[in-house]
């Protein structure tokens, strides 16, 4: 910061950094003393996670919370989408979309197996996930893993689904997270079962329910498929993925630098061509 001459600056603050070094390879000491320090620097903070903002506040500093948004457009192509070719599993079924990885709770998903449930999982092994675990996992009656799936594909994956699982634990990373896929399923027209995340919270309504157990966690995800979907619910949660857009949230990030309304970090907005 400082470095452009720029006229105000602001601090976009996605994660807790510091709980994301150790996952990268970072020195944790290092990445505080760098977030400390854009902060002090920045004359508008904002955070993506509530963990964040709180971490981030201080004597006459209070951070702006603008979660992360999601392409509601796209996943709501799932309401007219059929399902991908490959899927064979016998409906109801939940699926986990995203990496299969450390910051997943393995036994959550264990679990619902065990207590008879179809699971599909649709996405790679990170480098840092336990291969072997979730292979076995795969390989198991009622799974199906169709690996790494192209963004622009992923509505085919979810149109045939009952719930859309967000089994993530309770990591410091994970607890100043805010995943994106909970949003991506929502638009899909598809409740959430997800373990009791700040983040998960923060979106709240009757589509997102949530448990921190594996017999909990299982009972959620069985009771949101017996439920089923209909209409009238499916449009409700893409109308809720909708308010939580990318566009929602550029115009909240453009109010709070000053380019709507009163430019009151000295930004001025460009006159329409």
């Amino acid at each position: 910061m400082g470095r452009i001459s720029e006229c105000a600056k602001a601090y976009w603050a996605q994660d807790d950094a510091e709980g994301m070094a150790p996952l990268i390879g970072g020195r944790v000491q290092a990445y505080a003393r760098a977030t400390r320090r854009l902060a002090e620097k920045a004359d508008v903070i904002i955070a993506a996670n509530p963990v964040v903002a709180k971490s981030l506040e201080a004597p006459g500093r209070t951070p702006l919370l603008i979660p992360f948004g999601c392409n509601a457009a796209h996943f709501s192509t799932a309401r007219d989408a059929l399902p991908a070719a490959e899927i064979h599993l016998a409906r109801p079924y939940a699926v986990f979309m995203g990496h299969l990885g450390e910051r997943i709770e393995l036994p959550l998903l264990e679990r619902f197996v065990d207590d008879g449930g179809r699971l599909l999982l649709v996405g790679p092994v990170h480098p840092r996930g336990d291969a072997a675990a979730f292979h076995a996992l795969a390989r198991r009656a009622g799974v199906q893993w169709v690996g790494a799936v192209g963004f622009e594909r992923l509505p085919a994956y979810l149109t045939g689904a009952a719930v859309g699982l967000v089994p993530y634990n309770r990591s410091r990373f994970n607890l100043g997270s805010f995943p994106l896929k909970a949003l991506e399923y929502l638009a899909a027209g598809l409740p959430v079962v997800a373990t009791p995340l700040p983040a998960m919270s923060w979106i709240g309504g009757p589509d997102v329910h949530m448990a921190n157990t594996p017999e909990l966690f299982s009972a959620a995800v069985r009771r949101a498929m017996t439920a089923g979907r209909d209409d009238a619910s499916d449009e409700r949660r893409r109308s809720l993925a909708r308010s939580h857009s990318w566009d929602a949230r550029a115009l909240s990030v453009l109010t709070a630098i000053g380019l709507t309304g009163s430019a009151r970090l000295g930004f001025k907005a460009k006159e329409p061509s």
